[in-house]
């Protein structure tokens, strides 16, 4: 049987994912959720996987680092692919937690359906079977639930 290691990181550790991605030789591919992401040539030396981002318009903070990220990667010859989902801000993987209750259930809903089939769809391109994968529905009820544990 042959086994593919991943790498997804959301919320509190987003920018985790670059570090571990920078330690591990062994991931075929790394996820961000709206991580941080990494500043300085040596946090990307050693990734050999390419490194998917997924971040929301409405997140200044975060999407402030992605321009110095894309250069680092791109001078040490790796693959980064970052995307910033319209309307979306920071956690917007999570439901029911709304940062601006008037705008971030519709808008959240479109970008949350987005990253998840795209993710899906990055995952299959490493040979994972996401069948057994919750559709999106489920999984926002599964992010929104953990910080309860």
């Amino acid at each position: 049987m042959q086994r593919h290691a991943c790498c997804l990181w959301i919320l509190s550790g987003g920018d985790g994912q670059f570090a571990y991605a920078n330690e591990n030789p062994k991931l075929k591919a790394a996820y961000s959720f709206y991580g941080t992401a990494p500043d300085e040539a040596s946090k990307v030396a050693n990734i050999a996987c390419p490194v998917y981002g997924f971040y929301g318009e409405n997140d200044e903070r975060v999407n402030a680092t992605i321009p110095k990220a894309e250069e680092l990667m791109k001078a040490a010859g790796k693959k980064y692919e970052p995307v910033i989902y319209k309307g979306a801000g920071h956690g917007f993987m999570r439901s029911g937690e709304p940062s601006n209750p008037a705008v971030r259930e519709r808008r959240q809903e479109s970008a949350r359906r987005s990253a998840w089939a795209r993710w899906k769809t990055l995952l299959k391109l490493i040979a994972i079977d996401v069948s057994a994968i919750p559709s999106d529905v489920e999984v926002t009820h599964l992010f929104r639930d953990s910080r309860r544990h």
